[in-house]
């Protein structure tokens, strides 16, 4: 199996399995579905973005599935896409420290269809003194949520890398106007989607300021938090294009699973073999860790990713990682 640099290896067994039904204690694989071209029924470029939207089903079930229509969910989209809401590729995350500090970060497609997240940061406990500014200590992962990432074109001028944490630290700026110290970060769209990862690190405590919820903020780029129902994989809108497989799809993803630790979505593309009965051939990999506070509502965990192209030729498993000891009943294997 051949997987696309950038992108995190999937066991090429998955790609000819199909289960239903929920990530349960037996296994970590919860369903792998091709998807189809008939999915897209009566296929019109004109056809508003809101009426094309279909549910991914089962193998046996796809055949006939029917347009069903579904509420759009908000997303960060690829160039040339849907606009959601009332302002186009605009996306709002907040989140309350530790501390009491207000983090807002405000996601915005910019004109070569990468991502710019504006961070603000708010907060009665927060320094005044402008010679020495709070750090956002921060990194972007998109397969382990552990391994923090910094890309060069991302990182702003100022940034130090801190070697023992791996995280980088950019000095916010003090903003009069508003009252609250700031940064921009710009991620090329070659990177996404992925996430972004930040605490606030104050140098003259040598301290951190942890989210009351979560390890770290996560703030998804290229991609959105997405929708706990319905379960499986939804098309949510797609983009006006000449044929089905050049439409740019945004697909919700929703799985239930009560025990399960942490959970990745793994899309395969699959090419057909020579003999049309044999198992599809996977050609690359897009593996993508959902955050435990970002993705997660009740059981329900779920992301909505943007700009999947041919649809037709994909395959989508989950990745679960918990408990393992069979004391416990815990069937958890994120190797499998």
């Amino acid at each position: 199996m051949q997987v696309h640099a950038g992108f995190s290896r999937f066991q090429t067994s998955l790609i000819s399995r199909e289960t239903r039904g929920c990530a349960q204690h037996s296994g970590n694989v919860t369903r792998v579905l091709r998807a189809s071209g008939a999915l897209l029924p009566k296929w019109t470029p004109t056809t508003p973005a809101h009426q094309q939207c279909s549910v991914l089903s089962s193998s046996t079930a796809w055949r006939n599935a029917k347009r069903s229509r579904l509420a759009p969910a908000a997303a960060v989209q690829a160039p040339s896409t849907l606009e959601f809401g009332t302002k186009k590729d605009e996306h709002a995350h907040r989140f309350i420290t530790k501390q009491g500090s207000t983090v807002s970060a405000m996601v915005v497609s910019s004109a070569n269809g990468g991502a710019q997240v504006f961070i603000s940061v708010q907060g009665s406990k927060l320094p005044q003194d402008t010679a020495s500014p709070p750090n956002l200590h921060w990194g972007m992962y998109r397969a382990v949520r552990s391994q923090w990432h910094h890309p060069k074109d991302a990182v702003p001028p100022g940034s130090t890398l801190d070697q023992a944490t791996k995280g980088m630290r950019t000095p916010l700026a003090w903003q009069p106007t508003s009252q609250s110290w700031v940064t921009t970060l710009s991620v090329p769209f070659k990177l996404l989607p992925l996430s972004l990862a930040m605490v606030l690190y104050f140098p003259d405590t040598d301290t951190y300021d942890n989210p009351r919820h979560g390890s770290f903020m996560a703030v998804p780029l290229g991609m959105d938090a997405g929708t706990p129902s319905p379960a499986g994989a939804s098309i949510v809108a797609v983009s006006n294009a000449s044929s089905p497989q050049q439409a740019s799809c945004t697909v919700n993803f929703a799985v239930f699973s009560r025990h399960a630790a942490s959970i990745s979505l793994c899309i395969v593309r699959v090419k057909p073999g020579e003999d049309p009965n044999s198992a599809l051939q996977g050609s690359g990999v897009l593996e993508i860790a959902l955050d435990p506070v970002t993705n997660k509502t009740g059981d329900m965990w779920h992301v909505c990713v943007t700009g999947l192209r041919d649809i037709g030729m994909m395959c989508y498993g989950w990745r679960a990682d918990g408990d393992t000891t069979w004391e416990t009943g815990g069937r958890d294997h994120p190797g499998l």
